[in-house]
């Protein structure tokens, strides 16, 4: 008897502690999204949106970038122009370059992205600056480093 009072008495102890935090994914578990507009003299003044999965996650300025992590899964990316925009198969550990292009056309140009290799990322990342903070429209997803 003295022992099942004891083990009730650890079991209730152990149970009116609170459950500790869900924790947050692994860095490898998780894969790297670089979002660029390489530095262009084409609308250099406009700052279009770039959406993953249509929310909207950052202004995207002329010359910069911002970066976000994402769990394993298919994400579509796009800019303003809604028909126009890339999917990306993401896989845990894995860095992907996403390049916002802006092109001639009318008043406003047009926006659209594009998927590029890790080595043409990489180099042209290289020479840009983050974006503004005040452009960063998810604050949980985007990171600027």
């Amino acid at each position: 008897m003295k022992y099942f009072l004891i083990s009730l008495a650890l079991l209730c102890a152990v149970a009116s502690q609170s459950s500790p935090e869900p924790s947050k994914p692994v860095e490898s578990a998780l894969a790297v999204v670089h979002i660029y507009r390489a530095n262009q003299f084409t609308a250099k003044l406009r700052s279009p949106a770039v959406y993953c999965n249509e929310a909207p996650l950052a202004k995207m300025q002329n010359g910069r970038y911002f970066t976000i992590k994402l769990l394993p899964g298919r994400y579509a990316f796009r800019s303003e122009d809604k028909g126009v925009g890339i999917q990306i198969n993401a896989e845990a550990g894995k860095e992907y370059f996403v390049r916002v292009e802006m092109a001639l056309g009318s008043f406003k140009g047009t926006q659209q992205v594009a998927e590029v290799s890790k080595e043409q990322g990489e180099s042209e990342l290289r020479v840009l600056k983050p974006i503004d903070r005040d452009r960063v429209i998810d604050k949980e997803r985007v990171l600027l480093e």
